[in-house]
């Protein structure tokens, strides 16, 4: 009876450490490539390929992460040492699940694009609608490769009310003039919402504080604070500013910032 214990528990052992020793997921054969055909295989991909031929002195590294799923890391750097590409690829299933890629066109390849794009641009209808006429204007060339997978950007002077717009090729490799569409048309003068309060708040306290009798009983209080708000959400520029010792209110005015003009002021 106790032999057949015995015979039992070292039974149970085995098969417990045969389960420790399954993985936990299909393992992958991750030894038979080398970095080298990793980086091979990434540089060959179009985008990758098109950037690379771009970018000189260009550099690129591979590691295998044996993680449980055969992939592969590949990064590219350009000569300065910043980030260009980086990809997430299995070899043995020849397959890529993640790439981005960060690449400048050339200077040869800016120059072809400049005249078919700048063009483009002020034909479309979005464009001619804000302008008068998009020919008065000069427009600037450049590309952004952190939007949109990579789109050509177009600066349109117009004085203080710059814009821009950015394009891309539709089903095209990233630095094609061909099949372009308009992906978006921005306005360069227009701040975010915080940028926007806060230069206000500024500009609100500072021509209340022109006046003198609000200056004058403010200096008499250090460690003053101002704060303000829009009235009717700023519709009319017409905006409340206050100015504050602790929790005491000290001043307090209207002011119109569209005329720059102080509305009206009360001191406590």
């Amino acid at each position: 009876m106790i032999t057949l214990r015995i015979g039992k528990l070292i039974a149970l052992l085995v098969l417990a450490g045969a389960l420790a020793a399954a993985p936990s997921q299909r393992s992958f054969a991750q030894d038979t490539y080398r970095p080298e055909d990793a980086i091979a295989f990434v540089a060959s991909l179009p985008d990758f390929a098109q950037g690379l031929e771009a970018t000189e002195g260009w550099t690129a590294q591979a590691y295998n992460t044996r993680n449980g799923y055969g992939i592969w890391r590949v990064t590219f750097w350009n000569a300065d040492g910043e980030e260009v590409g980086i990809a997430d690829v299995s070899l043995e299933r020849n397959r890529v699940y993640s790439a981005e890629t960060y690449f400048y066109p050339s200077e040869s390849i800016m120059q072809g694009a400049q005249d078919t794009i700048v063009e483009f641009v002020r034909n479309q209808p979005e464009v001619q609608e804000l302008l008068d006429n998009p020919w008065d204007h000069d427009m600037y060339l450049d590309f952004n490769p952190w939007v949109f997978d990579g789109a050509w950007s177009v600066w349109i002077d117009n004085g203080s009310d710059p814009l821009y717009a950015l394009v891309r090729p539709d089903n095209s490799s990233t630095f094609s003039t061909d099949n372009l569409q308009l992906i978006r048309v921005g306005f360069g003068n227009i701040m975010s919402w915080e940028d926007w309060r806060s230069a206000n708040t500024s500009s609100a306290a500072s021509i209340a504080f022109s006046q003198e009798e609000i200056a004058s009983r403010m200096r008499d209080l250090p460690g003053w604070t101002s704060h303000a708000e829009p009235i009717d959400g700023g519709v009319d520029g017409v905006w409340w500013v206050g100015f504050y010792s602790g929790d005491f209110l000290a001043a307090d005015a209207m002011i119109n910032l569209v005329t720059g003009e102080l509305l009206s002021y009360t001191t406590y």
